[in-house]
């Protein structure tokens, strides 16, 4: 029998969202793949903690400093972050890993603890959400510290390095999503939607998302101002929950001309907080809406298509390597209003249409993007990085 080996993955983020979600897809996988993940999560992520264990992930719960939007508070993060590396390289989890993985282009606990702990590193960039001046600052740094590069999706590595193929050393990579739980369900879409007062005439628009800038969701509420007087059966339903350091801007740029529809149109948008029942409100929805900034891919676009939702996503990331134009969904550019409301008109007027596309972006994800070829680009990625490190010593 092969030995197991592992990898301890630095998860700084203090919020259950894509990532979390992503190391649970993944993780069974990877131990009937002989490599056992470890994932270390802030002291004070109770409920991520919790909820890591219970899907039966490895959770070790050590300090985590985290970078902010404020120049503050990333200056103390930068202040305190070799502090922070010592403490983690004194876990036994951290003395017995095979290889460390960086999640994140700014997240450098990762590779900085490979570093005093003399390992192979793995470095994955999950998406394009650093300004391009960020990017081009980091991508050396990337290049001359890790010992395998992943990138979620070809775009993702342009975005960085200029180029979609960076070597032998180079693993794209894509969300895994358990498409047996997002599978479609008619009786579960019923529930939901009698829970939502939505009947059967009423078109869903909806996304999934936490309540963060990066998710956009007041784009989302803008579209919904142009389709109020043109589509009276339409309604808007956004999955997500609050996180408490955007709390007061989302309110402002957000919930509030939300509101003011909504005294014109009553529960024409609703704010859901999922918990742990993503797979349940999903069902609801008829057309699925990704209006975010930045992204690799999210797992929530891959959620969606399982659960056969004709999807329209803003083009950024590696967003336009899994949605087929005209197949699955439809792409528009950011910013683009007018083309992002057209869209989601052209499928509020065809029921035709939804329903063929959402078929074929489950019959998509299933032949192209399985769980399986995921672990195998993480093991032919961790595999490498120990051969590189060897090599380089």
């Amino acid at each position: 029998m092969a030995v197991e080996r592992s990898v301890l993955v630095p998860l700084p983020a203090v919020q259950w969202g894509g990532l979390q979600t992503f190391a649970v897809n993944l993780s069974a996988g990877l131990k009937r793949a002989g490599w056992r993940w470890t994932v270390v999560v802030p002291s004070g992520a109770a409920e991520v903690q919790r909820r890591l264990r219970q899907s039966g992930v490895e959770v070790v719960s050590a300090p985590l400093l985290r970078f902010r939007r404020s120049p503050w508070l990333t200056l103390r993060t930068v202040m305190g972050l070799a502090g922070n590396v010592r403490l983690l390289a004194n876990l036994p989890e951290a003395g017995h890993a095979t290889v460390i993985q960086a999640v994140g282009a700014h997240h450098f606990h990762g590779p900085l603890l490979a570093r005093k702990l003399q390992k192979p590193l793995v470095w994955q960039v999950h998406s394009s959400i650093l300004p391009p001046n960020l990017r081009r600052l980091v991508s050396p740094i990337i290049s001359a510290r890790a010992n395998a590069i992943m990138t979620n999706g070809r775009a993702v590595a342009k975005a960085f390095w200029r180029k979609e193929s960076l070597g032998p050393n180079h693993f794209v990579f894509y969300a895994p999503v358990d498409t047996d739980k997002y599978a479609p369900s008619q009786e579960t879409r019923a529930t939901a939607r009698r829970a939502l007062n939505c009947d059967h005439e009423t078109v869903m628009i909806g996304t999934v998302g936490n309540y963060v800038w990066q998710k956009n969701h007041g784009f989302l509420v803008e579209a919904a101002g142009q389709l109020s007087p043109l589509y009276p059966k339409v309604r808007f339903l956004i999955i997500g929950a609050v996180h408490e350091e955007y709390r007061k801007r989302y309110e402002e740029t957000v919930k509030r001309p939300a509101a003011i529809l909504n005294q014109q149109f009553p529960e024409y948008i609703r704010f859901l907080d999922p918990g742990n029942q993503v797979a349940h409100w999903l069902q609801a929805l008829d057309i699925f809406a990704l209006t975010s900034h930045a992204e690799g891919v999210p797992i929530a676009l891959f959620e969606a298509m399982c659960a056969t939702k004709p999807v329209v996503s803003a083009n950024v990331g590696s967003i336009s390597e899994i949605i087929a134009e005209r197949q699955t969904g439809f792409l528009y550019e950011p910013g683009d209003l007018s083309t992002f409301a057209a869209r989601l008109g052209t499928l509020l007027e065809s029921r035709l249409s939804r329903e063929s596309m959402g078929q074929a972006g489950r019959r998509r994800v299933l032949d192209h993007f399985s769980i399986q070829s995921i672990v195998q680009a993480h093991v032919s990625a961790y595999e490498t990085a120990i051969a590189t490190y060897a090599a380089r010593r």
